[in-house]
């Protein structure tokens, strides 16, 4: 869970387009993969639409393309180690390559360790060891700085989440509800939230026939932003979106004026 927690700050830091295992956005449900991307122009990418501060542009890197037929002007890869040594796919491998022969301008790697390794090399060294001029960050020190900097002592702490746009939400929650909130579960409480919290993006997003027919729908789109309570987000939703009768203009409605349905 939360395998894209740290996209928020990246976005905000201008990086707009990714890859990354397309199963991640649709979890058992099938239908996630449709609803939550939308085709771009550009018929290789896809917008990302569930929630609307972070539309970033998503691709899906054929296993049956040559390095030599890729090129961006940036992209970020999320993957991680057992992924790696495990896929068939090689993307990393593609990417770097690309990179390397200049057809990627920059290259932006979120890996579960400092030191993943890619299995095409022969020495099985750290890929930061690999690399010349290869910039190595931890996400956890710059979320914490960035959030230290931003609330001074947040309302959730560093080991509940470092996803800065839940981070603003529990912000949002402490001025909306006079109080702070106790674990991630309390953002998406919307039977009783107050309607300026932002985790409301995400609900009227769902507020949907597919929330409605498709039991995992709700856990497949909620899954990759969060890092634990997702068995309670995802009840705190379901039950909320009956009281909306999965309605998406009765949530706008109620985001407008503030006055529930009946």
């Amino acid at each position: 869970m939360g395998y894209l927690r740290s996209l928020p700050y990246l976005y905000e830091e201008g990086i707009s387009r990714y890859t990354f295992p397309p199963g991640w956005l649709r979890r058992r449900s099938p239908e996630t993969f449709d609803e939550v991307l939308e085709e771009a122009e550009d018929d290789s990418w896809f917008n990302y639409r569930a929630l609307p501060p972070f539309p970033f542009e998503y691709t899906i890197i054929d296993q049956n393309m040559e390095s030599d037929e890729l090129s961006y002007q940036h992209i970020c890869q999320y993957t991680n180690q057992e992924m790696e040594c495990y896929s068939n796919a090689r993307t990393t491998h593609k990417l770097l390559r690309a990179y390397l022969n200049e057809r990627i301008e920059e290259l932006f790697l979120v890996t579960d360790q400092s030191s993943f390794s890619i299995s095409d090399t022969v020495s099985k060294k750290p890929l930061r060891e690999e690399l010349q001029h290869a910039e190595v960050l931890s996400y956890e020190n710059i979320a914490k700085q960035y959030l230290r900097r931003e609330f001074g002592t947040p309302s959730l702490s560093f080991g509940t989440t470092l996803n800065i746009w839940l981070h603003r939400a529990a912000a949002d929650y402490q001025e909306a509800m006079e109080e702070t909130p106790r674990r991630i579960a309390d953002l998406f409480e919307f039977d009783v939230l107050e309607p300026g919290i932002r985790t409301w993006d995400l609900f009227e997003f769902l507020a949907s026939e597919v929330s409605h027919e498709s039991t995992d729908h709700i856990n497949a789109t909620v899954r990759p932003w969060i890092e634990s309570d997702i068995t309670k987000v995802e009840t705190n939703i379901r039950n909320a979106l009956q009281e909306f009768d999965y309605d998406r203009e009765a949530v706008r409605r109620f985001r407008e004026s503030g006055t529930r349905p009946d």
